[in-house]
Order: structure tokens, then sequence, then C-alpha cells
């Protein structure tokens, strides 16, 4: 499980190796302290490109891509519900709980037919492989069960990568509809059951000060 001072870390560590690939595309320095709005900038500086159809920056563009692509589980928490837009919100919930959400600019995104042509079947991707992740697909919990060594390595990679409170609502989903397949993963496999990071949650809250009894005067 990762906190989100970890995920700005990560996310910051990999911008600075495309820094010089944003600065070309944005055609201005940029500052690590401001790496999160640079990000919302070469965001939206790159459908802007795409929409020209100019191909002088292509490669920073593809590099820019990978980074994107590296990062993309850590985004969403780290920048776009960070910055200020009109957002059309999407999640999906078990029980009030939250599996996954989505933070998605209408200015970026629903403003250019080029735009939201190009990237709506991104999101419905990543919608699929929500589904994949929280282990609803039949077919990757098969494989884990199985003892496929890429599914397994999808699945440690979600716990060890997604924020405490939604490998949580995960467990949480799998331990009351897919029993078996909670056991094996939690007893079989090194994988932290519902019950320990609800106790971690109890564990690290602040303790409530005693309240005094009153002393009777005599």
């Amino acid at each position: 499980m990762i906190t989100l001072e970890q995920s700005e870390r990560e996310v910051l560590a990999e911008f600075k190796l495309v820094k010089s690939d944003i600065e070309k595309i944005l055609g201005e320095k940029v500052s690590d302290k401001d790496f999160k709005q640079a990000i919302v900038d070469v965001s939206t500086k790159i459908l802007t490109i795409s929409r020209s159809g100019d191909n002088s920056l292509s490669e920073s563009i593809n590099h820019v891509a990978e980074f994107f692509e590296k990062c993309k589980s850590k985004l969403g928490i780290v920048v776009w519900s960070q910055v200020k837009h009109k957002n059309i919100k999407i999640e999906i919930l078990y029980e009030d709980r939250k599996l996954s959400s989505w933070d998605i600019p209408i200015d970026l995104i629903f403003t250019h037919r080029e735009t939201f042509e190009s990237t709506v079947p991104l999101l419905l991707d990543s919608l699929e492989d929500t589904f994949i992740y929280c282990c609803l697909d039949p077919m990757f919990r098969q494989k884990i069960l199985e003892g496929d060594d890429q599914a397994i390595k999808i699945l440690y990679s979600l716990f060890e990568n997604s924020p405490r409170d939604t490998c949580a609502s995960i467990q949480f989903m799998l331990r009351e509809n897919f029993p078996d397949f909670y056991k094996y993963i939690t007893e079989k496999l090194d994988v932290v059951k519902f019950e320990e990071i609800s106790n971690e949650d109890k564990t690290e809250q602040p303790k409530k000060k005693a309240k005094r009894k009153p002393v009777k005067r005599k």
C-alpha cells in the first residue's frame, strides 16, 4: 500500500526524467516544485499540438506519453484531484466503499471533437483495467489460482501501489463475494487481509485524551 506522499515522490522522480521534454513542449522552463501544474499544462499543450498536425515535437511527446503511461495509476490522486478544473467525476463503489475514481477535466477532454475521440477510448480501457485490477475479471482470478506468475505480479503491484483505502475496499468486496479467492490470496499469497488494513487504520487514529474526573471539594 502506498501513501499520497510516496506517490508524489515517485511521480516527481519520473517527472524529472522527462522534464527537458516537457520544457520543449511548453517552450519554457519549469521548476520541480511546480511539477503538478506542469503536468496539467503539458497535457493541454499535447492535445493542442495533436489537433494542429505539427510533428516537430513528436519525440518529446512520445517520451511524455511514456511518462503518463508509467504513472497513470498515481496521476489521479497526485495531480488531477488537486488541480482546479470543472470535472466530470466518475466513481466505482461497492457498498459506499470506493474502488476507483476519475476526475475528468471538461476543458481538456470534451471541448474539441479530436480530443474527445482520442481520449474516450483510453477512458474505456482504463475502466476495463479497473475491473481486472480489482479482481472482478473471472479469467484474472483463475490465472492467479493457477499460479500464473504475471497475474500474481500484477496482483502484488496493485496492493503495493494503491492507497490503503482502495486496498481495504477491494479486500472487503472480495471477502464478501469471492471468499475462496480471498482466502487463497491472503493465506497462500502474501496479500494483506481486510481486517489487518482496518486494524492499521484504528491504531493510527490519535488517542483521545482521558477526561479528568471532577474532584469533589471538601
